[in-house]
């Protein structure tokens, strides 16, 4: 009885660990139109060139949510694997990944670097991060073999990607790819119209207070208009910046920058409106706005 039980034991250990070592991602015509890669991940800290070959063994590797990444799993640099199985149906389908991140990557697949997002660093210094937004990276597979997906990722600058709610992690997405290159710029062209559009037109406005101004001083309503369209401007470039600015410390200026200039652009509207109404600016206005700033 007890040579059965371990002989179970064995058997069902041993099923186990095979069906752990042959977790693939299985791509078929019905989920390559748009899928999120998000299981089946395979990760180990550290970094090593040879971890991004095709016939290397990662079966020892932990098995990882890439959405789970926090200080407590991940230190700053590490490599992820995954195993992807292309269905015979898909012949005719050209399909691209797509990755959403607030760090930088390397991107692998069978062995082959395809394209880096930013610079992946060792060294929080040497680190370069980077928005792809899921811009499209191609793939050239045959139909029905395994192929490996290998990132090289880094993130030590950044402690939560709040851009995209995905812990130190990122995600991936695989998508047809002549859809999401006609998607992808599409996206930027009316996101670049609809943001430089606004954006011209209020700073246009302020320019023409200004001038009125410097012609007629008396009026301070036209220099205070000028401050706060010229602010005003600034926010709408933000649509702008979330979609084309690929650079992420370009990105992280503008987004700390918009913060801070919040109370400017507040202030900048209290003192139009009082100057519209009071030709001078009493002494008590100016101690509430010292006051409010502090």
């Amino acid at each position: 009885m007890i040579k059965k039980i371990i002989l179970f034991i064995f058997l069902a250990s041993s099923y186990l660990s095979g069906a752990q070592e042959t977790n693939v991602f299985t791509i078929d015509s019905e989920n390559a139109f748009g899928v999120e890669l998000d299981t089946y991940w395979k990760f180990h800290e550290g970094d090593d060139s040879s971890w991004a070959n095709t016939d290397f063994d990662d079966t020892t590797w932990d098995t990882i949510n890439i959405g789970s990444l926090d200080d407590a799993n991940f230190k700053g640099i590490g490599w992820f694997r995954l195993h992807l199985q292309f269905d015979s149906s898909l012949a005719s389908f050209p399909l691209a990944i797509g990755l959403l991140q607030a760090s930088a990557s390397e991107i692998y697949f069978n062995g082959q670097k395809l394209i880096n997002f930013g610079i992946v660093g060792s060294d929080p210094e040497l680190e370069e991060r980077y928005y792809p937004n899921l811009m499209p990276v191609a793939l050239n597979i045959i139909p029905g073999n395994e192929y490996v997906l290998a990132i090289r990722y880094s993130n030590h600058k950044l402690g939560y990607n709040r851009n995209i709610n995905y812990g130190k992690g990122f995600r991936v997405f695989l998508f047809p790819a002549n859809e999401q290159i006609v998607n992808t710029f599409n996206e930027s062209v009316n996101t670049d119209v609809k943001s430089i559009f606004p954006f011209g037109f209020i700073i246009a406005l302020g320019i023409a207070h200004l001038f009125i101004f410097l012609f007629y001083r008396a009026n301070k309503s036209n220099l205070f208009y000028f401050l706060f369209a010229s602010l005003l401007s600034f926010y709408a470039l933000a649509p702008f910046f979330q979609t084309s600015v690929k650079d992420a410390a370009l990105f992280d200026w503008f987004d700390n920058l918009s913060s801070e200039l919040i109370p400017v652009l507040l202030i900048s509207l209290i003192m139009l409106v009082y100057s519209i109404f009071y030709e001078r600016i009493l002494k008590a206005f100016w101690f509430l706005l010292v006051f409010f700033w502090l």
